[in-house]
């Protein structure tokens, strides 16, 4: 099985239950070196999803939360049908669903949030903005009604106001 978009080898250790090898593929260098001293039993590659390296070698290919960062669709699912034995290639089952994602660090949790998932269009604009967009968020959000779980609704309410 491979796990595309593994980050940091959390659920890929999981699917070691289902299959008997899993590799994980990962674009960051930080969160593939996270997951191999993690969990060592289990083989974890840098790689770009648009430009695989295998061919004819999985069953299944899982990804969780990955898609929506990859532009060329065609190119990514391509490169799954390339990676796969079974060349007959069609998607048997595609979940949506509104997994709710945890906010940790309490007061912090969504402006870390912000900083890890939106870095480059934050970057591309002034300090003094970054804090407008932090503070139309958190009025949108105001800290005493808002758990610190949240769902992909209200996280895509950022990132359309981010600019993603």
């Amino acid at each position: 099985m491979l796990d595309l978009g593994c980050g940091t080898g959390t659920l890929t250790t999981q699917l070691t239950n289902f299959a008997g090898t899993v590799i994980g593929v990962d674009s960051s260098y930080d969160m593939i070196e996270k997951a191999r001293s993690k969990f060592n039993n289990i083989e974890f590659i840098v790689g770009d999803a648009l430009n695989l390296p295998f061919e004819n070698e999985f069953d299944v290919v899982f990804s969780d939360a990955v898609f929506h960062w990859i532009e060329n669709h065609d190119l990514l699912l391509k490169n799954i049908h390339r990676a796969l034995k079974d060349n007959d290639f069609r998607i048997d089952r595609v979940y949506a669903y509104d997994r709710p994602t945890v906010l940790k660090d309490e007061k912090q949790g969504l402006e870390n949030w912000m900083k890890q998932f939106f870095v480059s269009e934050l970057e591309q604009r002034s300090k003094e903005n970054q804090e407008q967009i932090q503070e139309k968020i958190e009025k949108h959000y105001p800290s005493e009604q808002r758990e610190e779980i949240w769902t992909s609704i209200q996280l895509k309410y950022i990132e359309n106001y981010i600019g993603k």
